[in-house]
């Protein structure tokens, strides 16, 4: 994604690796990051609704908003950054965390 390496460490860590829990229910939406210590935290969270295109739309408590292209099949939610009239187009940083696919549990 032509990220610098330095972002890509500290957003990965030394492993290379960042596991993500992404919870969605009830309005609202939290992702857990697994650090290299097995310690898992929130990376951020917020509340989400969806457009009249039928995009996920998410809101997080800086009033970031971001819209989400989404399918779920066979157990696996695949999200992919969309732009929104009026915001921001979503940073390189944003996509690298938050597009690809998640597998239930």
């Amino acid at each position: 994604m032509g990220l610098p390496e330095d972002l890509v460490d500290a957003l990965t860590g030394p492993d290379g690796e960042a596991p993500l829990s992404l919870e969605i229910a009830d309005g609202e939406w939290t992702v857990q990051v697994t650090n290299d210590a097995g310690i898992s935290e929130v990376g951020d969270y917020g509340t989400y609704d969806y457009d009249d295109e039928g995009h996920w739309v998410t809101v997080n408590p800086n009033d970031r908003v971001l819209a989400y292209d989404w399918t779920l099949a066979d157990g696996v939610l695949t999200l992919t950054l969309v732009e929104v009239e009026g915001e921001p187009a979503p940073e390189d940083d944003e996509r690298f965390v938050t597009e690809g696919e998640y597998t239930a549990e």
